[in-house]
């Protein structure tokens, strides 16, 4: 066959963790599109569905996969994730860093604006990276938890009528602490 273009195993792990994401994210909920254009921290868009819907409420989505990694002796799975992915991220409301642990075929999570917070907390200026510890899962309860959280902090801005400079202001107020629990009621 002659000289062929070598399959990195970085490009299977990027597959692996969208197709283990895409089997996760209820179509009924959700439409996720990866995202094209250059990779400069999102990987994929989440759009809430509602009542059959599209609705252009998104996320912005980091996903990362790792080979050959466990939780650690505390229960976390700690990960270093690049300050820069952060920043970009924070410049839109509600986005999510996701890692795929292939070794344990599970997907962490965490709000993009809690890791922001925990790096401002701990980290010196010129940092590059920061070992966050996730723990948060990917399953049906997080699922619920993302779809409200990303619908309701749409709706404020939306109640509000703000333009879009103001909204970003009001994104940086809004914190991803608001407990799930309240957002039931």
């Amino acid at each position: 066959m002659g000289i062929l273009p070598q399959v990195y195993s970085t490009h299977q792990q990027e597959t692996d963790s969208f197709r283990k994401i895409e089997s996760i994210i209820p179509s009924e909920k959700f439409i996720l599109r990866k995202e094209s254009g250059g990779d400069y921290g999102v990987d994929c868009i989440l759009e809430i569905i509602e009542d059959g819907f599209a609705t252009n409420i998104r996320s912005h989505i980091q996903l990362k996969s790792k080979q050959n990694q466990f939780l650690d002796s505390d229960g976390y799975f700690k990960y270093s994730v690049p300050i820069k992915t952060i920043n970009y991220l924070s410049n839109t409301l509600s986005s999510i860093f996701l890692i795929y642990s292939e070794s344990e075929d599970v997907v962490y999570w965490e709000w993009n604006s809690v890791i922001l917070e925990k790096i401002n907390q701990s980290t010196k200026t010129g940092t590059k990276s920061f070992k966050y510890a996730f723990y948060k899962t990917l399953d049906d309860k997080s699922i619920d938890e993302i779809y409200l959280t990303i619908k309701n902090k749409n709706e404020i801005i939306i109640n509000l009528g703000l333009n879009s400079l103001e909204k970003g202001v009001l994104e940086n107020l809004i914190t991803e602490d608001i407990s799930y629990d309240l957002l039931l009621n």
